[in-house]
């Protein structure tokens, strides 16, 4: 065993480790490393489901199962409802920049031409949803999973209920809660083997939980999305 000095360089060593022990340490400071989210083209990154949104719609005038398939070709998938009202949370609420907020507006104004979008969630007569796309990939694709719906609002509301309420303060699944306040987004709660969607025109804009989904309209898309890796 090598045996420690008792001085060094003619100096005391013993009691030294005590003395530097016993004096009050300097705290470092450490560099606040930033975590860069790479800059996907056409996509905005919403932190809070961590996946980058399209700003635009495509795939017009495809009904509901077309849209899945023509975003799996291309890499993306449908956001489903959670996803869809945690994006316009983003836009209006955490992130209101310019930009966004044209595009929130793009989705919610009451006003020409009509916008519609497919959003991922398929009921059934079991009070469950249904996602095509879970969106968590594995080696044999997107997985399509089932499971019951929390307490929603259950009955339609035409008009309405409140557009900000549902944005901050909606169910883990997306859907408004039972106590929302009223207000001017017209709601169709779900019904069996019908599907959600979002749209708006000059007359009304609504959370649509009743759609068909072989339905098609010329100012009927998708929103793609995109997992981040």
């Amino acid at each position: 065993m090598r045996k420690i000095p008792d001085k060094w360089l003619g100096e005391e060593i013993k009691g030294s480790l005590e003395k530097v022990l016993s004096e009050p340490q300097t705290q470092v400071a450490r560099p606040v490393i930033p975590v860069n989210i790479p800059n996907l083209n056409g996509f905005i990154y919403v932190p809070s489901t961590k996946l980058y949104v399209a700003k635009e719609r495509n795939h017009f005038n495809e009904n509901w199962n077309l849209a899945h398939e023509s975003l799996k070709q291309e890499d993306s998938f449908m956001m489903n409802m959670y996803q869809f009202v945690e994006f316009l949370k983003h836009l209006k609420f955490v992130e209101p920049n310019d930009e966004n907020l044209a595009i929130y507006e793009s989705i919610t104004a009451v006003r020409d031409p009509y916008r519609g979008e497919w959003i991922d969630a398929k009921f059934d007569s079991n009070g469950n949803v249904r996602y095509e796309a879970k969106h968590k990939t594995q080696e044999k694709g997107i997985l399509t999973t089932v499971e019951p719906l929390q307490k929603y609002l259950a009955q339609n509301k035409t008009p309405g209920i409140s557009l900000d309420e549902w944005i901050n303060n909606h169910t883990q699944q997306g859907l408004p809660k039972p106590k929302i306040k009223n207000g001017d987004l017209w709601y169709w709660a779900p019904i069996n083997d019908y599907v959600a969607g979002f749209e708006a025109d000059s007359d009304w804009a609504g959370l649509d939980c009743v759609w068909n989904p072989d339905s098609t309209n010329a100012g009927l898309g998708v929103r793609a999305a995109k997992i981040k890796v």
